[in-house]
């Protein structure tokens, strides 16, 4: 699994993994739209590299905490890890 991780985010950001990833989160997502239950494991780590986006993506920011958690279309589950301080705790 921590292959395919480094691997992702590799794709994803161009950035290699430079530490042991740590599970920070697991959320079950119900989409009854959809008929969908999706269950999506956040990780923290370390990376090094310059960001290179794939083409999935537009654009990237690195923010404080406390910016991050203003967003106005943050993701909710993640705005939740935020507001607990569950990646707060596990970067100090």
């Amino acid at each position: 699994m921590l292959t395919n991780l480094a691997r992702e985010v590799m794709e994803e950001t161009g950035l290699t993994m430079t530490s042991e990833p740590r599970v920070i989160g697991a959320q079950d997502i119900f989409n009854t739209e959809q008929n969908r239950h999706i269950v999506r494991v956040t990780y923290i780590c370390t990376a090094e590299g310059e960001p290179q986006l794939s083409e999935e993506h537009t654009e990237y920011q690195w923010l404080p905490f406390d910016d991050l958690k203003a967003l106005p279309n943050l993701d909710r589950y993640l705005k939740t890890l935020l507001e607990n301080e569950e990646i707060i705790k596990m970067t100090s």
